[in-house]
């Protein structure tokens, strides 16, 4: 069996309102598409598409109901990777922090004791923040509602 001459497979992505023209049948204004991937006959990614929703359920041969779900789901599991990414960034950011914070201050110093070298210290505070972001770059694509 040659597997060129299966017929692709799509599977919904997620959604997008940056592509508003369906590429399957051209049509335009669309409130939001469809980002369809190509899967070939080796089970590959081929390439995407961007439909919209009806177009995405005829060329996947299944009711608009399951499209709209699985790219509903599509979306929710991007945005959660997201938010996990930018989370272990913070995490990390403020553990470093207060490493070197502590690496000046001591561990034990009391509260006073930190605002004090904190209100003394900006310059390097502003120094240690702008070289631990160049560094370990933030996220590129920040979570819904930053």
């Amino acid at each position: 069996m040659d597997l060129r001459t299966l017929p692709a497979r799509y599977v919904a992505r997620g959604t997008t309102d940056e592509i508003t023209a369906c590429e399957h049948c051209g049509r335009p204004n669309l409130t939001h598409t469809v980002r369809m991937a190509i899967i070939g006959p080796d089970g590959d990614e081929d390439g995407e598409m961007f439909m919209g929703v009806t177009c995405a359920a005829k060329m996947s041969g299944r009711p608009v109901k399951d499209i709209r779900t699985e790219a509903a789901r599509a979306d929710r599991e991007r945005a959660q990777a997201i938010r996990d990414g930018w989370r272990a960034w913070q995490d990390a950011h403020h553990n470093a922090f207060i490493a070197w914070r502590d690496s000046h201050v001591g561990e034990r110093a009391t509260a006073p004791d930190v605002r004090v070298w904190w209100d003394a210290n900006r310059e390097a505070i502003d120094a240690w923040r702008v070289a631990y972001e160049a560094a370990h770059p933030k996220p590129v694509e920040r979570p819904p509602g930053y």
